[in-house]
C-alpha cells in the first residue's frame, strides 16, 4: 500500500505512516497514542486528525472492499486492515507486561541503594507495556559523573 497516493489527505498519510509503523512491531494503537505518535511534520488540528481517521476506519465487517478504508478498530484499537489478530497479541503482551513490570520494579528498587545511580529507566517492548514471555527486560542505567556501575 502506498500512503503517499493522492486519494489521501495530509493527515490521513500521516495516519496510514503511523499505523504502517506501529505494524511492525505487530502494536495496534489508542487513538491517543495514534495521536501522540503520528508521522507529521505539523501538529494537524485535533479535529482534523479525528475526521481523518474516521474516514480511514472500515466499521463494517463484510463492507465491500473501499481502497479508503484502510484502518480496523476493535477494542479501542486502531491497526491496518487485514491486521486485527495483532490488537488480541496486544492483550496479551499487556498481561505479559504488568508481570515483568513487577520484577522489574523489585531490581529497580534494590539498584536504587547503590548511590552513585542516579536514574534507572525501563526500555524495550516493557517500556510500551508489548513484552512477550521470552522477553527480557531492558533497563538503561544513569550514574554520577566519573562513577562507573
Amino acid at each position: 500500500m502506498s500512503v503517499n497516493s493522492s486519494r489521501f489527505n495530509d493527515i490521513e498519510q500521516a495516519i496510514l505512516k503511523t499505523l504502517s509503523y506501529s505494524d511492525i512491531f505487530d502494536f495496534p494503537l489508542t487513538k491517543n497514542e495514534l495521536w501522540n505518535f503520528l508521522i507529521h511534520k505539523n501538529n494537524p488540528d485535533r479535529d482534523l486528525f479525528e475526521n481523518s481517521l474516521l474516514s480511514l476506519i472500515n466499521f463494517e465487517k463484510f463492507e465491500v472492499f473501499n481502497s479508503r478504508k484502510q484502518v480496523i478498530y476493535v477494542d479501542g484499537y486502531y491497526c491496518l486492515l487485514g491486521r486485527s489478530e495483532i490488537i488480541s497479541r496486544r492483550h496479551k503482551a499487556h498481561l505479559e507486561s504488568q508481570k515483568k513490570l513487577s520484577i522489574a520494579k523489585k531490581a529497580v528498587y534494590y539498584l536504587s541503594m547503590i548511590p552513585s545511580i542516579k536514574f534507572i529507566g525501563i526500555s524495550g517492548g516493557l517500556a510500551l507495556e508489548n513484552a512477550n514471555t521470552d522477553d527480557d527486560i531492558d533497563l538503561f542505567i544513569i550514574t554520577k559523573k566519573n562513577t562507573l556501575f
